[in-house]
């Protein structure tokens, strides 16, 4: 029990989510009072924006970072958390990481509560930080096609309008997206 729990880089107690650090600090994440009660969201349209409730949503395999879940009243966000300094970046959506692990692709697909961005996070220099954003693109990530490179699905699954982009980026923070031929849109 004990020496399991002190491996596992994340607990939670009642309303709070606790992240171990690895100089043994812990930042704390603490869920609304009323998020876990059937009335959230029921006393008035300003108490939907306490109705917060953090999770873990991924561990990197190497376990310096972790991944939450900020699930609000309607839609969510994520947190990118660094376990060796506790610096941590929003993002719309959860970030997918590269095989080399020094890049993050979060890709927003919600289309009812979510911006559509596509954010390429870097931990190259530290701190995870987004170095590029393309915005109202509505994609879903589908997966890494290398390093410095992902592919995503942009419209409709079920749809044969379906197109297929790479996403590469600059370092002046410009999203490349490119059509990789499946279903890619005719061009003028």
């Amino acid at each position: 029990g004990e020496e399991v729990l002190a491996r596992w880089p994340s607990e939670r107690h009642d309303l709070v989510l606790t992240v171990r650090l690895f100089d043994g600090t812990a930042k704390e994440y603490r869920d609304d009072k009323y998020t876990h009660e059937l009335r959230c969201g029921l006393d008035d349209d300003s108490s939907v924006n306490d109705c917060i409730a953090y999770g873990v949503w991924e561990i990197s395999a190497d376990r310096c970072y972790i991944t939450l879940w900020v699930a609000l009243y309607e839609g969510g966000d994520a947190l990118l958390v660094d376990r060796e300094t506790g610096a941590q970046v929003g993002l719309d959506s959860p970030p997918h990481a590269a095989p080399d692990g020094r890049h993050w692709a979060s890709v927003d697909h919600d289309t009812a509560y979510g911006s559509g961005d596509i954010d390429v996070v870097s931990t190259e220099s530290g701190a995870p930080a987004v170095i590029a954003t393309e915005a109202g693109v509505f994609c879903s990530v589908e997966r890494w096609d290398s390093d410095a490179s992902f592919l995503v699905g942009c419209g409709s699954e079920e749809s044969s309008a379906r197109v297929e982009y790479r996403v590469m980026w600059k370092q002046n923070g410009t999203i490349l997206r490119v059509p990789t031929g499946r279903n890619a849109p005719e061009a003028p």
